[in-house]
């Protein structure tokens, strides 16, 4: 009996040394956080299966990355450019009005 009691001793501080571990690991990952606040992704596309092209604003400056598996290159570098507004809706209005866009299209190329 007295061996599975400094079993479950045991076993309780291994877990409290994990779970002091995690929380002092998530106060000291919060120092570095402050160039997370100077970047952010303006926009992204795929263009392959694991390539994309990832526009970065920093500070007052655009860069044009090349992200590929395990990899990142500098493609461009621009000053920051407005950003088109994006529409918001739902799918069926959008379809509804790129539909009638379309046709609209169609009529006027053959009168």
């Amino acid at each position: 009996m007295a061996y599975a009691g400094q079993v479950m001793l045991v076993l309780l501080f291994v877990i409290g040394l994990i779970l002091l571990c995690a929380w002092l690991f998530r106060k000291l990952s919060g120092q570095y956080q402050g160039v997370q606040g100077q970047l952010k992704v303006v926009g992204s596309v795929a263009v392959g299966s694991r390539e994309r092209v990832v526009i970065v604003a920093a500070g007052d400056t655009w860069l044009v990355l090349g992200v590929a598996n395990g990899s990142v290159n500098k493609l461009h570098e621009m000053p920051p450019q407005a950003t088109p507004e994006v529409t918001t809706g739902d799918f069926k209005s959008r379809l509804q009005q790129a539909f009638r866009q379309q046709t609209g299209n169609r009529k006027d190329s053959h009168s």
